[in-house]
């Protein structure tokens, strides 16, 4: 009917200036490291695990600020253990995709590159049809394919987490690990239900376009981790809420309180970043 016309209308002009003032937000800023957290806005009595899942999945957001930048170049550095292997990057749509291998657990993650600010293409994608998901299907299958009985979790940030929730749902044997994803992804569905869990940014621009938590819950995922690491109202650090390394440092802080070798991580981390 009319009116959810309007509403449908009204909700792709949301992403689209929503993601129009996002197109310049893939790698933003470190800030201070390591960043000062308040751990009581984090509120991990919300559920049993969140503290926990922030712990586990410190290596993935790693890897998603890491794809950002090109073998040898990055910044970050990698947590025990991993190795950065082969990248695999499609021109045509602008997709790129950094592994990491954990050979001694048997693990492989994927990470995918999300907006990047100078490319046409990239804006493209998120405002208009995503020409990398064929692509991104087409190298995770060589991936997998060539790294058979390892766990394998594709991962990103923004762009690249819509794409990693999209690649779980139409590829089985692959779990997801998503941060402030992109609501760009479409509705593909598999009912095998593999693991996939997002982290948001309290505040971060996108939510107002991913939509509700009944919303979210039609995304099959098995956690959805809400964190406070970059304190402000709505759009008021809006570059910073969405980016990548805030989150990614925070959520190593966080690992370091407990872990010495997560706090021996940090702090050559941020001694590199600051270099």
């Amino acid at each position: 009917n009319a009116a959810s016309a309007v509403e449908s209308f009204m909700k792709a002009r949301a992403v689209q200036l929503s993601t129009c003032l996002l197109v310049v937000c893939g790698p933003v800023a470190y800030g201070e490291c390591p960043p000062a957290l308040d751990l009581s806005r984090q509120h991990f009595d919300a559920f049993a695990a969140k503290r926990e899942l922030v712990v586990r999945h410190v290596p993935e957001a790693l890897f998603s600020a890491m794809s950002y930048q090109d073998e040898g170049t990055a910044s970050y550095l990698l947590p025990q253990g991993w190795s950065r292997g082969a990248s695999y990057r499609d021109d045509a749509s602008g997709l790129f995709m950094a592994t990491f291998v954990n050979r001694s657990e048997a693990r492989l993650d994927i990470a995918i590159r999300g907006t990047e600010l100078s490319t046409l293409t990239d804006i493209q994608n998120n405002l208009f049809d995503n020409r990398q998901l064929a692509p991104a299907l087409r190298f995770t299958r060589e991936i997998m394919a060539a790294h058979p009985g390892m766990l394998v979790t594709v991962t990103g940030h923004s762009l690249g987490g819509a794409l990693a929730l999209e690649l779980s749902h139409r590829l089985n044997g692959l779990d997801s690990v998503a941060f402030n994803p992109s609501p760009r992804f479409g509705n593909h569905r598999n009912p095998i239900p593999y693991y996939r869990v997002i982290f948001r940014e309290r505040d971060e621009p996108l939510e107002a376009v991913r939509g509700s938590p009944e919303d979210i819950a039609d995304w099959g995922l098995r956690y959805n981790v809400l964190l406070d690491i970059v304190p402000g109202i709505w759009g008021y650090r809006l570059l910073t809420q969405h980016a990548i390394a805030p989150m990614a440092l925070g959520m190593l802080v966080i690992a370091a309180i407990d872990s010495a070798a997560a706090a021996e991580l940090l702090e050559r981390t941020c001694r590199q970043l600051q270099d």
